[in-house]
């Protein structure tokens, strides 16, 4: 979900019908979501090796800049 996006999603036919942009889903439980998420993945990558751990930084911050 790319909550940049919410206010355009209401203008596209093809994802008006989405939770954000229909209102069944506010902003800041979407935030809570993703961020929920992104715990879970991060406790998974917790079980894996030095190099990954640390490399999930880093791709943390790919997907926090991509727009």
């Amino acid at each position: 979900m790319i909550l940049s996006d919410w206010r355009f999603e209401r203008e596209v036919k093809r994802t008006r019908d989405r939770p954000l942009a229909t209102g069944a889903v506010s902003r800041a439980e979407a935030y809570a979501l993703a961020a929920a998420l992104t715990l879970a993945a991060f406790v998974l990558v917790l079980t894996l090796n030095r190099l990954t751990v640390l490399l999930s930084f880093v791709a943390l911050a790919l997907a926090a800049t991509y727009r």
